[in-house]
């Protein structure tokens, strides 16, 4: 890690802060996690912009009845007003039932961040799957 230690600290987070509003349900408070101009590749998707970012996080959980996302050993380094990030994420998402399903995935997440007004925001995003098991149809629809 390099930079102030306060700028470290609020670069992190920011960090945790995505995965709070995620498992929270907290879609405004996923707003302040993202530059406005954001620009995020997720592998199976990209997003431009904020504004689609929480839509499509939004309707992605829209089926899931509960989430946790697990971020750490977080790699921050920061140069005046941008910083870099990487970071790990273990990310569970569970719909009930009997018996309930789960589907579990490993990622890297490797950000490049900027300082705004409003304290420090994601604007690139590049996140990496490393591993996943059970049933990824947890996130689609629930067929009627």
């Amino acid at each position: 890690m390099s930079g102030d230690a306060a700028d470290v600290l609020a670069v992190i987070r920011v960090l945790n802060g995505y995965a709070w509003a995620l498992d929270t349900r907290d879609w405004e408070g996923l707003r302040e996690v993202f530059a406005d101009d954001l620009r995020a590749d997720y592998g199976a998707f990209t997003v431009s912009g904020v504004g689609e970012m929480v839509e499509r996080m939004r309707v992605s959980h829209a089926h899931v009845d509960s989430t946790q996302h697990l971020i750490g050993n977080h790699d921050v380094e920061v140069a005046g007003d941008t910083a870099r990030s990487r970071c790990s994420a273990i990310v569970t998402l569970r719909r009930a039932g009997r018996p309930s399903r789960i589907y579990r995935t490993g990622a890297w997440y490797a950000d490049e961040l900027v300082r705004t007004p409003a304290g420090w925001r994601i604007a690139v995003r590049t996140a990496t799957g490393i591993w996943s098991e059970g049933d990824r149809t947890v996130l689609r629809p629930p067929e009627d």
